[in-house]
C-alpha cells in the first residue's frame, strides 16, 4: 500500500505509531467506520489510540494486514497471534475476521486438547461469541469425568450450559446402563457414549 493511501494515523499506549488507510479499516469495521466519519476527535485528526487493553502495535499491525485487500487472507493465523486477532477483530466488529479464527480454532479441538485449553478456549469463545467454538468445548468438557470447572465462575451463564452438557452426557450414560445398548440412540449420542465410556 502506497504512503498516500496511508492516511490515518495509528497511536498505541507505548507511544509507537504506525500508518493505515482510512479506507481499509472504514471498509472492513463498522467500529472505524464511525470513529473517522464522524465529527469526533478521530475524525477530525485522523489519529486512532489503541490501548494497551485492545492490543499491541504488532497485534495491530498483524489484523491491519488481514484486512488489507488482496494479501490479507494470505496472512497466516498461528498459536502466537489467534488471540489478538480473535479479540480485535470482536473489538472491531470484523465478522468475516472473526469466523476466519473461529474456523482456525475449531481445527485445533479435538479429542485430545488439554484441559486448561479447553477452558481458556470455551471462555474466549464465550466472550467474543464465537458461538460454534463455544458448542464444541463444551461438548468436549462435558465428556471429561475430573475437569477443572472453577475458572468458569466468571462466566455464570457459561457455567450453566457446560452443566447442563455434563447433566446431558450423564443421562446418556445412565440410559446405556440401563439399555446396555446404544443402537436405541441417535448416531451422534451413541458416538458420544462410545467417547464417554473409554
Amino acid at each position: 500500500m502506497s504512503d498516500a493511501c496511508e492516511d490515518v494515523t495509528i497511536q498505541f499506549d507505548d507511544g509507537t505509531k504506525m500508518m493505515a488507510s482510512s479506507h481499509v479499516l472504514s471498509l472492513a469495521s463498522p467500529v472505524f467506520r464511525a470513529m473517522l466519519a464522524s465529527e469526533l476527535r478521530e475524525g477530525l485528526t485522523k489519529r486512532v489510540r489503541i490501548s494497551a487493553e485492545v492490543g499491541t502495535q504488532e497485534a495491530f499491525h498483524a489484523f491491519y494486514k488481514i484486512l488489507l485487500p488482496g494479501i490479507g487472507l494470505l496472512q497466516p493465523l498461528t498459536h502466537s497471534s489467534i488471540d489478538s486477532m480473535v479479540a480485535m477483530s470482536h473489538y472491531y466488529q470484523v465478522d468475516a475476521v472473526k469466523r476466519v479464527c473461529e474456523i482456525w480454532l475449531l481445527r485445533q479441538m479435538n479429542d485430545d486438547t488439554a484441559d486448561d485449553v479447553l477452558i481458556k478456549r470455551v471462555c474466549q469463545a464465550h466472550v467474543n461469541r464465537l458461538d460454534k467454538l463455544r458448542e464444541r468445548c463444551i461438548n468436549l468438557i462435558a465428556e471429561r469425568a475430573n475437569i477443572e470447572l472453577s475458572p468458569l465462575a466468571k462466566h455464570p451463564d457459561l457455567l450453566l450450559d457446560v452443566s447442563n452438557s455434563i447433566r446431558y452426557c450423564l443421562g446418556l450414560m445412565r440410559f446405556h446402563c440401563k439399555r446396555r445398548n446404544s443402537t436405541a440412540l441417535a448416531p451422534t449420542d451413541a458416538k458420544r457414549l462410545r467417547r464417554l465410556l473409554q
